[in-house]
């Protein structure tokens, strides 16, 4: 049984942005899918949910909202307590193109992940990512570490640094075959920085399928 509790989590944020041209994602909405690269667990949510638990008995008090090796996420419906809610939450998994309603192109959640240990070469790349929509669902690539983000303070003086971040590829399943050039239009980023003895990661999540199309960087 483990009874201790980890005060020092990971604190991931994950945004998905829908940059297709004119294919909502529409009701039942997104699942979002990975792999741990070892046997970390989800504390808690807000803003979204696993659709399962899975076998949480080893812990002996507060166990965590998920100890899936493979959790899928979904987004919270419409008129969640606003305890609950993180910006661009809770629209059941429904996301405009932002190409043509770019206030609702976006959808968002945060997580705290246990058991993951609290520095940069304990902390690793989740894999096997998934990301179904009505419809075929993406394929994901392999998540491969990239050069890390930098972000500006509040009073625009001082600049911090990711101490890593990866980035991984999707393309939409019935493009695959004879697309081959759309497999780089789906992009998932996660950068990591330290902050209070604590980790704290940002995963962004871009989903396009114009010919040709850049994710941010």
């Amino acid at each position: 049984m483990i009874s201790f509790f980890q005060t020092c989590h990971v604190q991931a944020m994950v945004t998905i942005y829908n940059y297709q041209q004119f294919r909502h994602i529409s009701a039942p909405g997104w699942q979002l899918g990975w792999t741990w690269a070892k046997k970390e667990v989800i504390w808690s949510m807000v803003g979204a949910q696993t659709t399962e638990q899975g076998d949480c008995s080893k812990f002996k008090t507060n166990p965590p909202h998920c100890c899936k090796r493979d959790p899928t996420v979904i987004d919270l419906l419409p008129g969640t307590p606003y305890k609950d809610q993180v910006a661009n939450c809770c629209k059941g998994g429904v996301i405009s193109t932002f190409n043509q309603d770019p206030a609702n192109a976006a959808s968002s959640f945060q997580i705290s992940v246990g058991l993951a240990g609290t520095t940069n070469k304990t902390v690793k790349v989740p894999k096997n990512f998934t990301l179904k929509t009505p419809g075929p669902g993406y394929t994901c690539g392999r998540a491969t570490v990239v050069r890390p983000t930098k972000f500006l303070m509040g009073d625009g003086r001082r600049t911090t640094q990711a101490l890593s971040k990866f980035s991984t590829y999707f393309a939409q399943k019935r493009w695959q075959a004879k697309h081959i050039v759309m497999r780089t239009s789906l992009s998932c980023f996660c950068s990591v920085i330290l902050m209070n003895e604590c980790y704290v990661i940002v995963i962004v999540v871009f989903v396009g399928l114009v010919k040709g199309f850049k994710p941010l960087k």
